[in-house]
């Protein structure tokens, strides 16, 4: 009897402690933002006005040497998903992760939470639409032709709504635009609804999350609405191209050689707008400085839509950790996919794997740490898979080695919680 009784104790012993180590587990917010250049001001940007992303900040740590693997979204998020260099993934453009050939059998980041028990959901832009899809679609242009509407369905436990909306749009193609319409008028906008929305959904479960919401400005045209604009117009007179100043080396680096010089050359995104699209010439100096408003604009009106993500979880309750909000208990992450050249070596694009274009912002805070502060260690974007892991007390999983395979390959990247713990530290030797 008393044999029974102990293997009784024993059993509601292992038992309590199963379902706490399962109430522990953190939620993870994944911010993502499109074509962010570390313009915010725990950077060390005086002239950012971020103070949504700088309170995040002030409370984790920001990572001021940070890069991605490849200056253009689509190999960029794959990267970030799937914990590979470009090179493995095949994704150096824009083809799909999962093709026969390649490594159908990949785990992304959000599918290997979602395996390990996780509510996992976006709304907006994760994984490029053109790397991702139905595996069961008709390939065209060895791309799944359905990536924007259902993204990578093996990552998500709930259906990819693709928060498109109409939203508002110039006519024609301007480089700029700075309408006096109302932030809710904007796509950004509606993928905050998207992730506010989500956020109530998991809140109605019994699962931790990962949830991702993806912004798409600051990228071309910079659109934002009026407010923010004159939030950087310094001397208050409604002109927008004398508040910053213009890139003062504009020239291409000296010796820079012909494969480099191709490089720098390719792409030069703004002569997709108007008015450069109608002559084939790059901004004037007044024009550069009008542009650079623009972008930082853009960048405030996001900073606004994320203060308005975290506001949500201060205000509502963990789906598992009982007593608890979900700011107490939820990791975020604020992850820039590429930078941006404003205009330095005459470019307005990335498509150059050299920085500015491969610097983008790394912020990660986890409200269960007191240590905060600034790393100014090399890290990289294939470092968050293992992190996150990590954070979550997930196993870190291999990748396959090849098309037919589930296992065999090691990500690629180290995990940063060293550094959380000690932002001195560095895990990276280059």
């Amino acid at each position: 009897m008393r044999f029974r009784h102990s293997i009784l104790s024993l059993s509601l012993g292992l038992l309590g402690i199963l379902s706490t180590q399962a109430q522990d587990k953190p939620n993870v917010l994944f911010i993502c933002i499109d074509d962010l250049v570390p313009t915010i001001g725990s950077y060390g940007d005086s002239r950012a006005i971020t103070p949504e992303m700088d309170a995040i900040g002030s409370k984790g740590v920001v990572f001021r040497n940070h890069h991605v693997q490849w200056a253009v979204c689509g190999p960029s998020r794959v990267a970030l998903s799937c914990g590979l260099m470009p090179e493995e993934t095949g994704v150096t453009g824009f083809r799909a992760m999962r093709l026969p050939t390649e490594l159908p059998n990949v785990v992304t980041l959000p599918q290997h939470f979602k395996n390990q028990g996780y509510e996992t959901a976006a709304s907006g832009k994760f994984h490029d639409p053109r790397t991702v899809g139905d595996t069961s679609s008709t390939l065209d242009n060895s791309q799944f032709d359905d990536g924007t509407v259902v993204d990578d369905p093996a990552s998500w436990s709930i259906a990819y709504n693709e928060r498109k909306g109409n939203g508002f749009s110039p006519s024609g193609k301007p480089a700029v635009d700075f309408t006096d319409q109302a932030d809710s008028l904007y796509i950004d906008h509606d993928i905050l609804t998207g992730g506010l929305g989500l956020i109530d959904q998991v809140a109605a479960g019994d699962k931790p999350f990962f949830v991702t919401v993806g912004f798409k400005k600051p990228h071309l045209g910079f659109y934002a609405p009026k407010k923010y604009w004159d939030l950087h117009d310094t001397n208050g007179n409604g002109d927008y191209s004398d508040d910053f100043e213009a890139p003062s080396f504009t020239a291409d680096p000296s010796g820079i050689g012909s494969s480099l010089q191709g490089n720098y050359d390719f792409d030069n995104e703004i002569l997709g707008y108007e008015p450069y699209s109608a002559d084939d010439q790059l901004p004037t100096g007044a024009e550069s400085r009008e542009l650079i408003h623009g972008y930082y604009a853009c960048v405030s009106f996001i900073d606004n839509l994320v203060g308005q993500l975290v506001d949500k979880l201060e205000v509502t309750d963990d789906p598992v950790q009982v007593g608890k909000k979900m700011s107490e208990t939820t990791i975020i992450v604020i992850w820039g996919d590429h930078g941006f050249y404003l205009g330095q070596n005459n470019r307005w694009a990335k498509h150059s794997n050299t920085d500015p274009a491969t610097s983008a912002p790394l912020i990660i805070y986890d409200p269960r740490s007191s240590v905060s502060g600034q790393s100014f260690a090399p890290v990289n974007s294939t470092d968050l898979y293992p992190t996150l892991c990590e954070l979550a007390s997930l196993p870190i999983p291999e990748q396959p080695i090849d098309s037919a395979s589930t296992s065999g390959r090691p990500l690629r990247g180290r995990s940063l919680v060293p550094v959380l713990e000690n932002p001195e530290l560095s895990v990276n030797g280059g």
